[in-house]
């Protein structure tokens, strides 16, 4: 199983497994969480009709068999039957599912326990078959696979998808450049450049190619001061859509609040799951979103993800952090008593989880806090919050 944030790069690797896996004869079909629930959805996923009662007339199913169809399963009451019924001993199966958070969505108590048994079937082996289920979703993949009762995976089962390496970001943009037919002597100031904007992030990098692409398409690839100006510019303004979206329909106390954590915390922090929702809980007004409310959606929407290990969280992106640390000097600029409550609040969860606060992102906060508030900007770590 593959999880992690929008743009991690899930379905393209799901894509290249399945390719990889064709190509040494196993077969792969792509279904969707209500196969996994329902056995005439997943006899039809595998290219079967399917009929509850044995004896009922075929032409019952008639829309399937005309679609090619070329078996009809009945009687069939659990989908690891379907996959006996449907395989032969001898068959090699792969189902892909993407987006696999909706495993968790709400659904009747029978086809729950439907998925639960068809899960459980699947992950001990019990079909009689060789089947592999191959899935990728968001950052609580895992916990809408608890939901369904699948309490354990085996080792190294689990993979968190997220930033790539140096090298393998390079080696991406580079083959990028040749695409394009980007001019040799200007490969290496482009690759530079772009490597520096796109954070080693899958979907920063889709973002780096198409504002460079642009660029070329209007005024050839000669790196001069204003395309490269240009070009990060671009970018700049894709990445602020991209974060715009991802919080769209949180609460802005929520939102600034982690940034107030970051700044407080310091950047690039590994953080419990009880210290960003206790930093999520605190706002100034009443909000409709409860701190693990907040946590979840930013978690499902890439705001936040888990670290490979587990057990811990981190905003994925460094200039995801940038973005939320200027919406916190914003509101410190625009609303500093509103900022004065969040950022008190803030300093309290890092002072009881931590017992520190970070010198450098607190004094910019304070100093911005301090004129309104007719209060001096402190100078040590361990002052702040007593």
């Amino acid at each position: 199983m593959f999880q992690g944030p929008p743009g991690a790069g899930k379905t393209a690797l799901l894509a290249r497994l399945v390719s990889e896996a064709e190509a040494v004869g196993w077969r792969c079909v792509e279904i969707d969480p209500q196969a996994l629930a329902e056995p005439d959805v997943m006899a039809q996923s595998l290219g079967n009709a399917y009929v509850q009662r044995r004896g009922e007339s075929v032409d019952a199913d008639a829309m399937f068999v005309k679609s090619g169809l070329d078996k009809t399963i009945a009687g069939t009451r659990t989908v690891g039957g379907i996959l006996r019924d449907c395989l032969s001993r001898r068959a090699r199966l792969v189902l892909i599912l993407d987006e696999a958070q909706h495993l968790g969505d709400p659904m009747s108590q029978v086809r729950a326990e439907s998925l639960r048994d068809a899960l459980k079937s699947i992950m001990n082996g019990h079909t009689g078959r060789k089947t592999v289920l191959l899935m990728g979703g968001l950052g609580h993949t895992w916990d809408a696979m608890r939901k369904r009762g699948a309490s354990r995976l085996e080792d190294d089962c689990v993979r968190n998808l997220g930033r790539v390496s140096d090298k393998t970001a390079g080696l991406i943009l580079s083959d990028w450049l040749d695409d394009v037919g980007c001019e040799p002597e200007h490969r290496s100031v482009w690759l530079q450049t772009l490597c520096a904007l796109g954070d080693n992030y899958p979907q920063h990098l889709i973002l780096c190619a198409k504002a460079a692409r642009t660029q070329f398409d209007r005024r050839g690839s000669s790196p001069t001061p204003t395309a490269i100006q240009a070009v990060q510019e671009d970018v700049e303004r894709r990445k602020q859509r991209s974060y715009g979206d991802r919080t769209k329909g949180i609460h802005s106390d929520s939102v600034v609040a982690l940034g107030m954590l970051i700044g407080a915390w310091g950047r690039g922090a590994d953080y419990s799951s009880n210290t960003l929702i206790d930093a999520l809980s605190v706002n100034v007004a009443q909000t409709l979103m409860t701190g693990r409310e907040c946590f979840d959606t930013m978690l499902a929407r890439g705001v936040l993800a888990e670290r490979d290990e587990g057990g811990s969280y981190c905003i994925p992106i460094p200039s995801m952090e940038r973005h939320l640390l200027a919406k916190t000097l914003a509101l410190a600029v625009t609303e500093p008593s509103a900022a004065r409550v969040l950022w008190d609040g803030v300093v309290e969860v890092v002072m009881l989880r931590r017992g520190r606060i970070d010198v450098e992102h607190r004094k910019q906060i304070e100093d911005l806090l301090a004129p309104s508030q007719g209060l001096p900007a402190g100078n040590g770590e361990h002052e702040l919050g007593r």
